[in-house]
């Protein structure tokens, strides 16, 4: 074994012995898990914060929910910026700005359809077709060629 690896084990023994180290006086102390591994809650906040921070939410409305929509939240009524009265789950305070129905889409009006103007035609040249055709030289057939094709077509 070389001397990294010894010094590695040695170290992993320190952490092991530790940790068991503070099991042992959380343990001694009635806890079962030591304080640096235990999580912590979250904290509810009360009504007078929620108040505080979110103006639209009215005070002496905090309730818990038991049943419906907002089951297992605590909710609160808040006035919107519509004018309306609406009971959000306090999670959710400082994202609600109008009620559920002037949320909604207004319906969409059905649009008249526009004239359409009659597509111009493009005017055609007539002497486009009385154009020849530029054939390159290169291209050209010879007379052989041509007195072959005529005789062909005969």
């Amino acid at each position: 074994m070389s001397k990294k690896n010894r010094k590695t084990e040695a170290e992993a023994v320190d952490t092991q012995e530790a940790e068991a180290l503070a099991l042992a006086e959380a343990q001694a102390d009635g806890e079962t898990t030591p304080k640096a591994k235990r999580e912590k809650k979250p904290t509810r906040l009360t009504e007078e914060a929620i108040v505080a921070k979110y103006p639209h939410a009215q005070a002496g409305t905090l309730v818990f929910e038991t049943e419906g929509h907002h089951k297992g939240k605590q909710t609160i009524v808040a006035l919107l910026d519509c004018g309306h009265e609406e009971r959000v789950a306090t999670s959710d305070l400082f994202q609600v700005k109008r009620c559920k129905e002037c949320k909604k889409p207004l319906p969409r009006v059905a649009k008249e359809p526009k004239e359409k103007a009659p597509k111009a035609k493009k005017a055609i040249d007539p002497a486009h077709y009385n154009k020849p055709t530029f054939v390159p030289v290169s291209f050209q057939p010879s007379e052989e060629a041509l007195a072959d094709l005529a005789t062909a077509v005969s």
